[in-house]
């Protein structure tokens, strides 16, 4: 009975060690695509900037045209943006944050 226990721990304890490595190896996979793909933003911002491309040397990352879900996310940011500014630039809420100065509470 114990050997069966003991082979039973000894069996969990394998399958542990295998599932936390497993993931080691996929958050490490991870964390380098998304630090590639913040990078490659980042040049794409750079170039945005640059239209001419001077001094960047980066135009071979940009010759495919972006995909489907950035154009999708570039639009939702796009409308967020303007929310936030509608909001921002809105009568009612330059006289809520008036009113919440007058106790303290600005946001």
């Amino acid at each position: 009975m114990s050997s069966d226990g003991d082979r039973q721990a000894l069996e969990r304890r394998r399958g542990s060690q295998e599932g936390e490595s497993f993931d080691r190896r996929l958050r490490d996979v991870e964390g380098a695509e998304r630090q590639e793909r913040l990078g490659l933003l980042g040049l794409q911002d750079t170039a945005a900037q640059d239209p001419a491309g001077a001094g960047s040397g980066f135009s071979h990352y940009f010759s495919d045209p972006p995909s489907l879900q950035t154009l999708q996310l570039q639009r939702e940011v796009d409308s967020l943006k303007f929310y936030y500014n509608a909001v921002q630039r809105s009568r009612a809420w330059r006289l809520t944050q008036s009113l919440r100065r007058l106790v303290g509470r600005a946001w």
